[in-house]
């Protein structure tokens, strides 16, 4: 009896110290647990459950796991362990953490391996309250042989955040997560278990409930009150610039702009600045993300222009508009994405524009999402005949791209019982003499059927006449959902205007015909690539190449379609010649002298490049060099003809193609 009553005072009490916590971190005396929060904890730091919320975005499942891990350190218990999918939402979290919760967080990722020592000798010393970690960085054999068990050994609260990557129904599917599965099977009984989600149907939960056995389900609504959708259709990119030139400074505060490709977030970025509109480009890889956010959160800038890699969790509560550049693949994930918007004010917006190149974007996304089937079987070929061979001797050998060898490779690994192996020196290597593709290539094909039908959804709902949020949640399996009384369709007419003016529209056609994709060439090559020439692995900043420039990327907009319509007929158009000279005189003619060009030639098609390269030199009135030809020498496709090349003859400009693949 004096137990139990000892246990409830010491609830109540946490109840109360909780309470003043998250009171502190939102900035509200008056503010309350929402419905569920509490329970939530209590199943987690008492009843030490395994738990699986689905909330909308803006609900609170960070301050689940936050409160939960304070609490679990005033108790003298170990840290809470966090898997999350971006480094751009665990810099976001933690900053949180730190900020918010007064809450000491840090964390692993492949950007900062340099500190995993000083991370885990600080977690050994009590000094670390969360860690949070991607799960690449998680199952890396790095990290899982050298700091893994240690880290479980500490650990109080296993979060999963975003667990739906965990399934291969959703779009933004990792294959990393999949092995999430095989470490909570391995953990102590005594650790809670909180996998976190906004956007969870009915076949992703049970997705997940076949991954990690026992999880109990919290579900709640998912209409987004403060937010006021629209969607608009577009007969091409250059309209969706010219309305955003046209409307966007008309709307209040700051807001996100959502493309489709990298090269997107650039140039809307800087058509943004050239109409005197403050801007920044956002996404993974981009030196400046962590300085954009934290201008972006101070509102020193208006607009953020991003990838999905500023998807998930990303927390900025005063967001007053979320516009979409090119419709997302699903409505699970754009309900996501304009989720970030109105979440601690009273009203914001929500605009979809739909162009009709939007779909070959997410068909190309389709076809990278598994491994191929015949890229599998070579590399487990290859694999068979040597018994250790690194990734980027599989890539010589092989001649296929890097992302596709470490996808392959991942996919293998993740394989029960695991295909292959790396040892402690990069060398990946065979564990089992089984040769045939072991995907489950009839799930692979119906997944894929999935993102096809999840696509049409979106579609759908470009046109749907009915209230524009209930469609959404209704497609998240929340049938409790009902009219907003606030979108377009429920108003029967645009919350914000939808004309475009044809000024506009021919200033952006002008602007994106100039438009250009700056691009590094490589620093590295594979080891004894080039033995004719004496190169090293590592390219000597004397012999690399300067920053380059492509007109397009392949196929898209503007010139890549053009691009790719003459490759077919084996004949560059004189028009891509003249905008490639025009740009070239722009960026380096005024700054430098080019004394010749000369180019790579297609193996396949020997005249197509040449062709091009020679009548560009001509109108750059410099000379062409045919330098490089092909060769048959075994491995060694191409060779330079050293007595043709121009001596003294200033800086040469290597043409390969007008556009980038």
């Amino acid at each position: 009896m004096t137990a139990s009553w000892q246990l409830m005072k010491n609830i109540t009490n946490e109840h109360t110290d909780a309470l003043a916590l998250l009171r502190r971190a939102v900035g509200d005396n008056e503010a309350t647990f929402r419905a569920g929060q509490w329970e939530a904890i209590v199943s987690l730091v008492d009843q030490k459950r395994h738990l699986l919320l689905v909330q909308r975005p803006g609900w609170g499942n960070s301050s689940v796991y936050f409160i939960a891990a304070s609490v679990l350190r005033s108790r003298g218990l170990g840290i809470t362990f966090i898997v999350s999918p971006l480094i751009a939402l665990i810099r976001n979290q933690c900053e949180a953490a730190k900020r918010q919760w007064n809450i000491r967080a840090e964390s692993i990722t492949g950007n900062n391996t340099v500190d995993w020592y000083r991370i885990k000798h600080n977690i050994n010393n009590g000094n670390v309250d969360v860690l949070f970690i991607t799960p690449e960085q998680l199952f890396s054999q790095q990290f899982s042989e050298n700091h893994l068990q240690e880290i479980i050994d500490s650990t109080s609260l296993f979060v999963v955040d975003e667990a739906h990557c965990m399934s291969g129904w959703v779009d933004d599917y990792r294959i990393a997560y999949l092995k999430v599965k095989y470490l909570i099977e391995s953990l102590p009984n005594s650790i809670p278990i909180l996998c976190t989600t906004a956007t969870a149907q009915d076949k992703v939960i049970e997705d997940i409930k076949l991954r990690i056995s026992g999880i109990a389900l919290q579900r709640g609504p998912l209409t987004l009150e403060s937010l006021e959708l629209q969607a608009m259709r577009l007969s091409s990119k250059e309209e969706g610039l010219a309305w955003l030139k046209d409307h966007i400074l008309k709307l209040p505060g700051t807001g996100i702009i959502y493309t489709l490709k990298k090269r997107d977030t650039s140039l809307i970025a800087s058509w943004l600045k050239f109409n005197n509109v403050s801007s920044e480009a956002y996404y993974t890889g981009i030196e400046s993300a962590a300085l954009s956010e934290e201008k972006f959160l101070n509102n020193q800038i208006k607009v953020l222009v991003a990838t999905n890699a500023l998807g998930v969790g990303y927390d900025k509560p005063d967001l007053r508009f979320v516009i979409h550049y090119g419709a997302p693949g699903s409505l699970r994930a754009y309900y996501q994405q304009v989720g970030r918007a109105g979440r601690a004010i009273q009203q914001a917006v929500g605009l979809m524009m739909l162009d009709p190149n939007d779909v070959k974007v997410h068909g190309h996304f389709w076809s990278q999402t598994f491994p191929h089937k015949k890229e599998v079987n070579r590399v487990l070929d290859e694999l068979h005949s040597n018994t250790r061979l690194t990734i980027g001797q599989l890539t010589k050998n092989l001649n296929i791209q890097y992302p596709k060898i470490h996808k392959v490779l991942t996919y293998l690994s993740l394989c029960k019982p695991p295909l292959v192996r790396e040892d402690q020196f990069g060398g990946w290597y065979r564990t089992s003499p089984q040769v045939a593709y072991p995907g489950e290539t009839y799930k692979i094909h119906k997944m894929i059927m999935e993102r096809e039908r999840a696509w049409r959804e979106v579609l759908d709902y470009v046109d749907h006449k009915g209230c524009l949020m209930e469609y959404i949640c209704r497609n998240l399996d929340d049938r409790a959902s009902k009219p907003c009384g606030k979108c377009a369709s429920c108003l029967g007419q645009s919350i914000i205007p939808a004309n475009i003016s044809q000024a506009s529209i021919a200033a952006a056609v002008n602007f994106t015909s100039e438009s250009e994709i700056p691009f590094m060439c490589h620093r590295n090559i594979p080891k004894n690539a080039f033995p004719l020439y004496q190169l090293s692995d590592d390219i000597s900043p004397d012999w690399r190449a300067d920053e380059g420039r492509a007109l397009s990327r392949w196929k898209d907009d503007v010139w890549g379609t053009i691009v790719a319509d003459d490759k077919r007929t084996l004949h560059f158009r004189d028009e891509l010649v003249d905008v490639s000279a025009k740009m070239i005189n722009k960026r380096w003619l005024m700054d430098q002298s080019l004394g010749w060009v000369t180019c790579i030639p297609s193996i396949n098609k020997p005249n197509l490049v040449p062709s091009f390269a020679e009548r560009l030199a001509f109108k750059l009135n410099i000379p062409f060099q045919p330098v490089i030809a092909y060769s048959d020498h075994a491995g060694h496709p191409f060779r330079v003809m050293r007595d043709t090349i121009p001596i003294d003859a200033g800086h040469l400009c290597v043409i390969k193609l007008p556009f980038m693949i």
